[in-house]
């Protein structure tokens, strides 16, 4: 999720993770529907944000973040 809102592009973001675009896709739909909102408005040429995902983007970025550091301590 981080890296498609970062890229603004599903493609751009798969290549960078090195999975395919369909798997990321897919996982964010899920995401989607798991939380009951629409997190990106897509188009044929990017994607941008909606309001549920700038917020869901402050969150997914405190988690990673936290994450990167309890690494550190392992």
């Amino acid at each position: 999720f981080v890296e498609v809102a970062d890229q603004k592009s599903f493609s751009k973001a798969a290549r960078n993770l090195h999975i395919s675009q369909s798997a990321i896709s897919r996982t964010i739909k899920a995401l989607e529907d798991e939380l009951g909102v629409v997190l990106f408005m897509r188009n044929a040429k990017s994607v941008e944000l909606t309001d549920g995902g700038t917020i869901f983007l402050t969150h997914a970025k405190r988690v990673v973040f936290m994450f990167e550091h309890l690494k550190t301590d392992f």
